[in-house]
């Protein structure tokens, strides 16, 4: 399930993702430290948007390369 894959381009929601990693990171931990469901409950929901964030440039990314195979398979059909 884990793309291990050089990519060529750089991940334009990389910072996002990271920055959301640790927002819902320090939720949860207040959350825990103060006893408090609602911090604890907030930090998955970031978390859960973060890894959201992280299928969606997935299923892009696979989805621009199905569109460029076919655009090479339609360039390579005979005429």
């Amino acid at each position: 399930m884990v793309d291990r894959v050089r990519r060529t381009e750089p991940d334009r929601l990389l910072e996002w993702k990271v920055g959301l990693f640790f927002a819902g990171a320090l939720l949860l931990m207040a959350g825990m430290l103060t006893a408090r469901t609602v911090l604890v409950m907030a930090a998955a929901v970031v978390l859960a948007v973060g890894a959201a964030m992280g299928l969606v440039d997935r299923v892009r990314r696979r989805r621009a390369e199905e569109a460029q195979w076919e655009q090479d398979e339609d360039d390579d059909a005979p005429r």
